[in-house]
């Protein structure tokens, strides 16, 4: 099973949804579909997907009612090895954070 440690610092209810593609090959043909979690306010949470795909994109919503904020953040490889594809297929944890009003994804491997 394919997998990644979601870290929610947010302080608020954060909502991930991750695009999967089939084999190593880009292509929007290549995508799968998508997985989706939620993970409440300072809680770490395992986001489990078909271990024969990567991920090809993933998008995260903050939302806090108490303060009446939301945020988005994305990311999405649109080509093989790069940068991006790296940061979504090479690391295992994925940390949601807030900078001011904007949502942050931190990419990092804490299994080695």
């Amino acid at each position: 099973m394919g997998q990644k440690k979601l870290i929610n610092t947010t302080g608020g209810n954060l909502f991930v949804s991750f695009q999967v593609r089939e084999g190593n090959e880009m292509g929007v043909s290549d995508t799968t579909g998508n997985w989706s979690w939620t993970v409440p306010a300072g809680a770490t949470a395992w986001g489990n997907y078909d271990p024969e795909t990567y991920l090809n994109g993933v998008q995260a919503q903050y939302l806090n009612n108490q303060n009446g904020g939301s945020a988005d953040a994305g990311i999405q490889a649109l080509f093989k090895s790069n940068s991006y594809d790296d940061a979504l297929n090479m690391n295992d944890t994925i940390t949601f954070s807030l900078q001011g009003t904007n949502l942050v994804m931190s990419f990092s491997n804490t299994w080695t």
